[in-house]
C-alpha cells in the first residue's frame, strides 16, 4: 500500500461533498480514496493504459477466460 505523506485541503460545494460521501457509503470506500482514484486516472491515465497492456500480456501466457477489457470493466465498475 502506498505511504500518503501530502495534505491537499480542497473546498467542495455542499452537492459535490454529498455526492461523493453516498458514492463512498455505496463502494464501501473513503471519500479520500475515491478522490485519489479520480486524480489517477484523469491526470495519470498511462498509468491504466500500462495495467491494462500488462493484463493483455498475461492473459496471452495464461488461462483466462475474460478478456482484458472486461476484467478492467469489472474494476472500474468496483471503483465508480
Amino acid at each position: 500500500m502506498a505511504e500518503y505523506t501530502r495534505r491537499v485541503p480542497i473546498l467542495l460545494t455542499d452537492e459535490q461533498y454529498d455526492f461523493l460521501q453516498n458514492l463512498s457509503e455505496r463502494r464501501r470506500r473513503s471519500v479520500a480514496d475515491l478522490v485519489r482514484t479520480a486524480f489517477e486516472e484523469v491526470y495519470r491515465p498511462a498509468q491504466s493504459i500500462r495495467e491494462l497492456q500488462s493484463l493483455r500480456h498475461l492473459q496471452q501466457h495464461t488461462y483466462i477466460e475474460e478478456t482484458a477489457a472486461e476484467i478492467v470493466a469489472g474494476l472500474a465498475a468496483r471503483r465508480f
